[in-house]
């Protein structure tokens, strides 16, 4: 599964801001450095969407904040947007 990303780097703590048709946008508590915010990005996305960080990936756009991220799950499209429903900040 493909998660279409815009990531917002050197946030308080990551959380994810909004979800809407083209991506999911999540605040990453790393600096845009050296690759410190995708490391935190994958690991804040796998461990939300509850699957091993070995199963996500940064696949496309390291140095942008338009990022796709491939994640290896059985779980259906409807199942990870309720999970990450269950993270969106109320900021």
């Amino acid at each position: 599964m493909k998660l279409f990303v815009r990531a917002k780097p050197g946030a308080r703590q990551s959380n994810i801001v909004s979800i809407d048709d083209e991506a999911v946008v999540v605040q990453v508590n790393a600096p845009a450095r050296e690759g410190a915010a995708n490391e935190a990005l994958v690991d804040f996305l796998a461990d939300t969407i509850d699957v091993k960080r070995s199963k996500a990936s940064l696949e496309a756009g390291g140095k942008s904040r338009s990022k796709v991220v491939e994640v290896e799950t059985d779980q259906t499209p409807e199942e990870v947007y309720a999970k990450l429903s269950q993270h969106l900040s109320d900021d």
